[in-house]
Formats: structure tokens, C-alpha cells, sequence
């Protein structure tokens, strides 16, 4: 961020950074400790302003969701249960048949693939929307479930 930043010449220091992927809210102190220690850095310390604002869409969309869910009459009434029994998430995984994707031995989106793809390509979906089940998860992130997720982690089993 602050490299890009740096390239593109703008004068105006870093002051509000859009946490864009679902799990970065999660890291919003490690986020934000990132940019202290870069702050204090002689070569950054101009680039990054004193105090940073990280903005979570995920926050926004969940907020606007509830807002159409309300004017379209469509939320449970406070006497009304819920049909579904259990929960479902998903979570996004990489599209090993999307032509031109890179991918790690794993399986996973190759980490300079990943950053460097450009954004607005909606018509290249290199990633694919699959139920999060347990099983399917890495041990990392079934610790980041389990510790920062606790309510998710309840219903997801």
C-alpha cells in the first residue's frame, strides 16, 4: 500500500485505508501497528499520517443489508422462528479451472498472482464461493475462527 501509494505521487500522507477483504477486519491491530512501525521509519514517515482511519465494508454492507431486509418486510418478527436449523457460510477458495490462475502447491491463489490481479474483472472468477465447513478449513484458520470468531465457530459446528 504505501509503495503504490509512493508511486503514484500524491503528496497527501495515507489517513484512511479500506480494510477490502473479509478477513483484514480481523487484523485491524496488526493492520494498524504495520503502519505505526512504517510511520516511524524516516523513509515513510511523511508518506503515512499520524493517525489512520481503517474503514470495514463489511460493517457498511451488513448495515445496508439490514436496511433492505427492513423496507422489504422480509426480517423475522420478534414471535417468528427461523425455518433453516443450522447456519451456512461460505467462504471464497481459489478456481483451479479459471484460465490464466496461478496457484501455490497447495492450492491455494499464488500470493503475487493474488495482489497484483486488477480490480473491476468481474468476468474472471478465479475464485469460487464454497460452504465453510470445518473440514475444509486449514488449522490457521480455524484458530483465527475459533479465537476472533468465537460466535461463528459456535454455530458452524
Amino acid at each position: 500500500v504505501v509503495e503504490s501509494h509512493r508511486a503514484s505521487a500524491s503528496t497527501a500522507p495515507i489517513s484512511i485505508v479500506i480494510l477490502g477483504c473479509t478477513h483484514f477486519p480481523l487484523l485491524r491491530d496488526e493492520i494498524a501497528s504495520a503502519f505505526a512501525a512504517l510511520r516511524a521509519l524516516p523513509e515513510y514517515s511523511g508518506l503515512i499520517a499520524e493517525k489512520i482511519e481503517l474503514v470495514n465494508p463489511a460493517e457498511l454492507t451488513a448495515k445496508e443489508l439490514f436496511r433492505s431486509l427492513a423496507s422489504a418486510k422480509l426480517r423475522l418478527k420478534s414471535d417468528e422462528r427461523c425455518v433453516q436449523e443450522r447456519d451456512t457460510f461460505f467462504i471464497s477458495v481459489a478456481n483451479p479451472s479459471s484460465p490464466g490462475v496461478k496457484l501455490t502447491a497447495d492450492g491455494a491463489l499464488d500470493k503475487d498472482y493474488k495482489y497484483s490481479r486488477d480490480p473491476g474483472h468481474l468476468e474472471i472468477e478465479d475464485t469460487r464461493n464454497i460452504p465453510m465447513l470445518p473440514a475444509a478449513l486449514s488449522a490457521p484458520s480455524l484458530n483465527l475462527i475459533k479465537t476472533r470468531l468465537p460466535e461463528v465457530w459456535r454455530r458452524l459446528r
